[in-house]
C-alpha cells in the first residue's frame, strides 16, 4: 500500500543567500542561488531584486523591503513569484534581514 502523505508533501526548501544594498541592488549571491534561480552570477549581480519579481508582486515586495529597512537587524518574510532563467515563474519565500548598519 502506498503512503499518500509522501506524494503530497511539499518539496524541501532550497535556501539561497543574496547580499543587497539599501535599494535592493544585488551585490553578491551564494553558489546555491545559481541552480535554483537558473541565472548566471553575472546576470544577478548588479541587477535589482525587482527585476526578478513578478510585476504584480512589486507593491508587496517594496512594502516589505521598506518595512525591513526601518530597523537594523529586523526581518521581513514575504512570498513572491520569482522569474527563473527558463522564463517560468516560481513561488518563493523571501526573508529579508536588515544588516546594513551592523
Amino acid at each position: 500500500m502506498r503512503d499518500e502523505r509522501l506524494t503530497d508533501a511539499a518539496p524541501a526548501p532550497l535556501p539561497v543567500t543574496m547580499r543587497k544594498d539599501a535599494f535592493g541592488g544585488i551585490l553578491d549571491c551564494d553558489d546555491a542561488s545559481l541552480p535554483v534561480l537558473g541565472w548566471e552570477r553575472e546576470r544577478l549581480i548588479g541587477g535589482r531584486s525587482l527585476d526578478f519579481i513578478h510585476p504584480d508582486d512589486h507593491d508587496d515586495a517594496v512594502a516589505s523591503w521598506m518595512s525591513m529597512l526601518e530597523q537594523a537587524g529586523s526581518e521581513q518574510v514575504s512570498h513572491y513569484r520569482h522569474i527563473h532563467a527558463s522564463g517560468a515563474w516560481m513561488d518563493v519565500e523571501v526573508i529579508n534581514r536588515n544588516a546594513l548598519e551592523s
